[in-house]
């Protein structure tokens, strides 16, 4: 469908007929943008698509942990490998701070279901909960989420 519309953009940009009066060159559809008649205005909307994996898999991993963090959720690191249009491979370590029960493993879970729903099938992930976790990153890992924990070196606040 996306691709229909920017085919038409393009179309209407660059033939004047009745129905789609000739377009100033500024206004012109690129691979960024759609146009879009909204009344006797044209419209043009910036696509939102992520072209490289890194921007891809950070913004699915924001919206997948939605209503998915636990309190005793302490970090989720990431990491990924291969290219966007296919053979890519994504791991996720859900770090908790105790013991990993029925419900930390559903949210984990969901959680790569809502990831897995944003891509291609050829995408492999590997989303697991690690039990009385560190707060570390592995080799090539990012963190996603990170919750705020007192340290033993702050110093008293006063009431």
């Amino acid at each position: 469908m996306l691709s229909l519309c920017r085919a038409h953009a393009r179309q209407c940009a660059g033939e004047a007929s009745a129905e789609h009066p000739q377009l100033p060159q500024s206004a012109r559809a690129d691979d960024r943008t759609q146009l879009h008649r909204q009344g006797p205005h044209w419209v043009r909307q910036t696509l939102l698509v992520p072209n490289d994996l890194h921007t891809a898999v950070l913004l699915s991993m924001q919206r997948a942990l939605w209503e998915q963090v636990t309190p005793d959720l302490r970090g989720v690191a990431l990491a990924w490998s291969g290219e966007l249009d296919g053979g890519a491979t994504v791991t996720s370590r859900f770090l908790y701070e105790g013991a990993v029960g029925a419900l930390q493993e559903q949210c984990v879970s969901e959680t790569e279901a809502y990831f897995l729903a944003d891509f291609l099938e050829d995408m492999s992930t590997t989303f697991v909960a690690v039990e009385h976790a560190d707060r570390e990153l592995q080799r090539d890992e990012e963190w996603v989420f990170l919750r705020w924990e007192p340290t033993m070196d702050l110093p008293e606040q006063p009431h």
